[in-house]
């Protein structure tokens, strides 16, 4: 029995051993899926100075340059389609000037998409903001549909199905 009681015991001082070595892997792991979610206002905490310790840091700092870097970005792509909005309203007043025509009417079009895109890039980066509240606005469905199907879908078979009185949303 004193040799069952002795391997028992060491077996729980390994296993406890074991425990304090490996344990803050999860508190690591939890970290990165953290910092993989986009959330990086909590680093690792995890205070110990063995090679651990120095990975939980590494990975804290990792996440900062990420974090840094992500915000750079942000702030690039609102820079460059705020600056693109007063070129693109130049050119629309311009356009406006060109006697009608197929040839007005394709740049006024390619404009208005220009703008668009510009318009989805500002809201797309300003909802990556945190409390950031939607601008909700009335919809007509129906009409959008209508345009689509005047649009990039004409001549292809689509169809539609939608009842005669939806609201607009």
């Amino acid at each position: 029995w004193m040799t069952l009681t002795v391997l028992l015991m060491l077996t729980a001082v390994a296993w406890k051993l074991a425990h304090h070595l490996f344990g803050p892997l999860k508190q690591i792991g939890l970290g990165v899926e953290r910092f993989g979610r986009g959330d990086f206002s909590q680093p690792i905490a995890l205070h110990r100075h063995d090679e651990l310790g120095e990975l939980a840091e590494q990975v804290n700092t990792m996440a900062a340059d990420l974090s840094g870097m992500l915000d750079a970005k942000r702030a690039l792509l609102l820079a460059i389609s705020h600056e693109l909005r007063s070129p693109l309203t130049r050119a629309r007043l311009n356009a406006e000037l060109v006697p009608d025509g197929p040839e007005r009417d394709a740049l006024l079009r390619d404009l208005a998409e220009m703008r668009d895109l510009v318009t989805s890039l500002l809201e797309s980066e300003r909802l990556a903001q945190p409390h950031v509240a939607l601008q909700r606005e009335p919809t007509d469905l129906a009409a959008r549909i209508a345009n689509l199907q005047a649009g990039p879908f004409l001549g292809k078979p689509l169809k539609v199905d939608l009842p005669p009185d939806l609201p607009s949303a």
